[in-house]
Order: structure tokens, then sequence, then C-alpha cells
């Protein structure tokens, strides 16, 4: 069992900026889609300013995660 989880850990390693990137893009997805999904997370004025410090953090977070050679 403990294999499998070390096996999954190392596997989602490989692939850690493209989840980085995708939750940061289905963040702001939802941030700007929050109206229209009948949410109330984020105040109607403050939604641009969220959304575009998701979008920065995103573009930050994956730029700081390393590419990462798949191991044999």
């Amino acid at each position: 069992m403990l294999e499998k989880i070390i096996g999954f850990i190392k596997k989602s390693q490989e692939y850690a900026k493209a989840i980085v990137a995708g939750v940061g893009s289905l963040l702001v997805a939802l941030a700007s889609l929050q109206a229209q999904l009948g949410l109330n997370l984020i105040p109607a004025d403050w939604q641009p300013y969220i959304t575009f410090g998701i979008a920065i953090l995103t573009a930050y977070a994956t730029w700081q995660v390393p590419n990462r050679e798949p191991e044999a």
C-alpha cells in the first residue's frame, strides 16, 4: 500500500506544473463565473482584483514549479 502511495506521489510530481496551471485556471474561471453559477464568494466590486490576483499567483506558481523529467 505504501509503495502505491509513493508511486502516486512520484507520478504526480511529473505533472506538477500542469496541475498548478490547471488549478489556477479553474480558480480564475470560478471567480469570473460566480454570478452565473449562483455563488457569492467574492463581492462584485472586488471580483476584478481577485481574478487578477489569482492569475498572477497562478503564473508565479507555474514559473516556480520546475520541469521534471520522468524517472525510468
